[in-house]
């Protein structure tokens, strides 16, 4: 190997570690959480007690057009999961967590990019100013099928979509 061709090689390796070294970061990604809201009371008890308690959300239903995959990435068991928002994709897509998961939506697109629910209610829409300003987390503590989409680039049928399963089913 010549000398030229040794020097372009260890200058491209040394670029290549560089490059790689200043993507790598020990700090914690900081984020704003979005918590799934109660959406039901159940009503004072017949014994006068004027207290209610209240219910676990109620997931409304999911429209039936819209396509529930077969296979998920599984992603239970971990308290914090990152998703990736890139142009014009999630990534993971379809996935399965715990209830009480962080799913920590991170854009890292060109473009701006929103997370809204494939059911009207099912979890606070995620906005793209609010993605443009820091990574997003949402949980959703109810077990149930959560389909999902960027409304800028698709619809709840079709485009950038995805569908998290949180819990067993």
């Amino acid at each position: 190997m010549t000398s030229s061709r040794r020097l372009r090689r260890a200058l491209a390796l040394g670029i290549i570690s560089l490059a790689l070294v200043g993507c790598a970061s020990d700090d914690a990604l900081e984020f704003a959480v979005t918590t799934q809201e109660p959406t039901a009371t159940t009503p004072a008890g017949d014994d006068g007690d004027a207290a209610s308690a209240v219910e676990p959300a109620v997931f409304p239903p999911v429209n039936p057009d819209v396509f529930r995959p077969s296979e998920f990435v599984d992603l239970r068991g971990q308290a914090t999961v990152e998703i990736e928002i890139r142009d014009n994709v999630f990534d993971e897509r379809d996935f399965r967590v715990d209830p009480g998961t962080q799913i920590v939506f991170v854009n890292r697109g060109a473009n701006t990019h929103d997370v809204t629910a494939g059911a009207e209610g099912a979890f606070p829409k995620i906005t793209k100013e609010a993605l443009a300003e820091a990574p997003q987390a949402l949980v959703l503590d109810v077990e149930g099928d959560y389909p999902f989409f960027c409304s800028i680039h698709g619809t709840a049928n079709f485009g950038q979509t995805g569908f998290i399963v949180v819990g067993g089913g």
